[in-house]
């Protein structure tokens, strides 16, 4: 593999698999005409732009909730057993010194709380949603 710098102080991985879109995202390959484009596992849909290129279609959780200053996102995902939920969780900051929002890596025990918290909610919406759409049992007659 080799790297390519983007600024003295950050670089990322090219792969053959994987290409930079502005900046330091990753994005799916892009497909040739002649390759069929198929949806894979818990990746979005991907769209074809007016250059002959493929990018991700945007994606946007299906709920969205806060427990203090920890940020949750629940996203559905489509796998080969059929739909189902992941949650992802930022701590959410504002630095002082720049009076921008920042995200954490590091936790307080008050944030700690937070997380559980959020965790278990998050837990308890998805398994919710599970609940609800549960296949209905096939009678063998």
């Amino acid at each position: 593999m080799a790297t390519c710098a983007l600024s003295p102080r950050m670089s990322i991985l090219r792969t053959p698999q994987f290409r930079s879109y502005a900046g330091n995202s990753l994005s799916a390959p892009a497909l040739s005409k002649s390759t069929p484009a198929t949806k894979s596992y818990n990746q979005p849909t991907e769209q074809e732009n007016p250059h002959g290129t493929h990018r991700r279609k945007p994606r946007k959780p299906v709920e969205k909730f806060t427990e203090g200053n920890v940020h949750v996102s629940i996203w559905e995902n489509e796998g080969p057993k059929g739909a189902f939920r992941t949650a992802s969780m930022q701590l959410r900051y504002k630095d002082k010194s720049s009076d921008e929002w920042k995200t954490g890596a590091s936790y307080s025990a008050s944030d700690l709380k937070n997380l559980e918290k959020a965790a278990q909610e998050a837990r308890r919406r998805i398994e919710t949603w599970q609940q609800q759409n549960k296949p209905a049992p096939q009678n063998a007659a």
